[in-house]
């Protein structure tokens, strides 16, 4: 009884995450559609589905489907010829629900419907997803996110798929080589030379070992030919899930104290690391320096708070659904010119300073903001 209980948890939670990433009148996957994909009986996924009924986030229609219920019942709006369908993985974190969320306010601009679904492969399974949002009328298909390490086997879904398929290898300009190249090469420079400002650091890059990530491969080509080409002492780190791994790649750097400056592949690798430095008595900025990326929520209220590039969710977001209405239509991915990301300042680095003093320095690729330090009355727990 327990095992079936925490199962209809599961399936109620995971749609209560699908339901607040999509506009009104989305239609949701079926209950025999969600039993294969999550692993539990029909009886289960229905359980999970009637709770949300109930509450009435969703509605149902007889022999048409379940759909996301309106925030304001009086409204209609006007129907749409344009569906896109957005497959889901499983294992989606905070980013990809932030993707899929500004998604969804994309596609509610243009008037767009979205259908979705969960995958926890991209194989067979996800195949039939897709053709099953075909049958549904999606003129094409979108991934907003997936686990690095499965890059490969996002591109052959993609290229055998029954519809055109926009993810972000296609967004951020994977299969462009001189494009992402360039883009990688003017971003990892200048928070390089940030990081060095003012300061003859050992530079050290880490990341996920994983060897299928293309995002990685890129970042970690700029990295490597920007410290090769102007003779900068660097280091790499790929580390395996796990505090092991990256407990021991902490010892190892732990003897450039004092003149060590880590770029990280995301912010979850930085915290991950700045926690294993702390096992080791040391800390940011004053035995070493280090800034993230995505600029999670636990970026900001770290100890000390971590520097980090933030994403433009809703940039990101348009891209992919431009891309997934251009390939349905036979036109190309369209790659657009780099953006500024921005770079927040807090207290993991010692940019503070230098920025304070000169504001008008400026790092290509980059558009720094200073943010302050968290009271303590914002750290305490609601």
């Amino acid at each position: 009884m327990e095992t079936a209980l925490l199962k209809y948890q599961t399936v109620e939670e995971k749609m209560r995450q699908l339901v607040a990433t999509l506009p009104e009148g989305a239609r949701l996957p079926s209950e025999r559609m969600l039993a294969d994909e999550l692993g539990v009986n029909f009886l289960t996924a229905r359980r999970g589905v009637l709770r949300l009924v109930k509450e009435g986030l969703v509605w149902r229609k007889v022999g048409s489907g379940t759909f996301v219920s309106s925030k304001t019942p009086a409204a209609t709006p006007e129907p749409s010829n344009k569906r896109i369908g957005m497959l889901i993985a499983q294992h989606s974190d905070a980013y990809a629900h932030r993707i899929m969320q500004a998604v969804a306010g994309v596609a509610a601009t243009q008037n767009l419907e979205i259908s979705s679904g969960w995958i926890s492969d991209y194989g067979p399974a996800a195949q039939r997803q897709i053709d099953f949002l075909k049958e549904q009328g999606c003129i094409s298909v979108m991934i907003p996110w997936f686990e690095p390490s499965r890059a490969s086997d996002v591109l052959a879904l993609a290229k055998n798929s029954s519809l055109p398929v926009a993810h972000p290898q296609i967004m951020f300009g994977i299969g462009d080589n001189d494009s992402a190249t360039r883009r990688a090469r003017i971003f990892i420079q200048s928070l390089c030379s940030y990081l060095r400002h003012d300061g003859d650091d050992l530079l050290a890059y880490l990341g996920p070992d994983h060897a299928d990530n293309g995002f990685l491969q890129q970042r970690l080509g700029a990295f490597s030919m920007h410290c090769a080409s102007n003779d900068i002492p660097h280091a790499i780190g790929l580390v395996k899930d796990g505090s092991s791994p990256m407990n021991q790649l902490a010892e190892r750097w732990a003897t450039h104290k004092g003149r060590l400056s880590v770029l990280a592949y995301d912010d979850d690798h930085a915290l991950r690391f700045m926690t294993a430095m702390h096992r080791l008595g040391l800390c940011a900025p004053s035995d070493y320096r280090i800034i993230g990326f995505n600029n999670t929520d636990g970026s900001r209220f770290s100890d000390p708070p971590l520097t980090t590039v933030a994403q433009n969710y809703n940039h990101v977001a348009g891209q992919l659904v431009r891309n997934a209405l251009d390939l349905a239509t036979g036109k190309p991915a369209h790659y657009e010119e780099m953006q500024d990301m921005p770079l927040i300042v807090r207290e993991s680095c010692q940019g503070r300073s230098f920025l304070t003093e000169d504001p008008s320095l400026r790092f290509p690729g980059l558009a720094w903001r200073i943010e302050s330090t968290p009271t303590p009355a914002a750290l305490a727990p609601a």
